[in-house]
């Protein structure tokens, strides 16, 4: 989105800002745990932004969110214990948010 910004904030100078908007399509195979063949999909976006704090040391932050367009039931074996006794797990039609800080030291 934006380089070279060089804006102060605080101890922290913004130097990068990425935007990114992604697709996916997939499915997994020869797992233990079932699940239906269809191919899932699903939408999402992430805002990473390129950080030196400090004046020296370079990092990156990022928050990403995920939306699955497909409902997937995922059956547990009997090994599993789970708080309400079921034997199965359902996943998707939910956004799933993940951030991170990340440190770029070059040697």
């Amino acid at each position: 989105m934006w380089r070279r910004i060089d804006r102060q904030l605080n101890r922290f100078t913004i130097d990068k800002v990425y935007t990114r908007l992604f697709t996916e399509v997939g499915n997994g195979w020869g797992n233990p745990m079932s699940s239906d063949e269809r191919v899932k999909t699903g939408i999402g976006a992430e805002l990473r932004v390129g950080l030196v704090s400090n004046y020296m040391l370079p990092s990156r932050f990022f928050v990403s969110a995920a939306y699955g367009f497909n409902d997937i039931t995922v059956n547990l074996p009997e090994q599993f214990i789970t708080p309400t006794g079921a034997s199965s797990v359902k996943y998707g039609r939910e956004i799933l948010l993940h951030f991170g800080l990340l440190f770029d030291f070059e040697l």
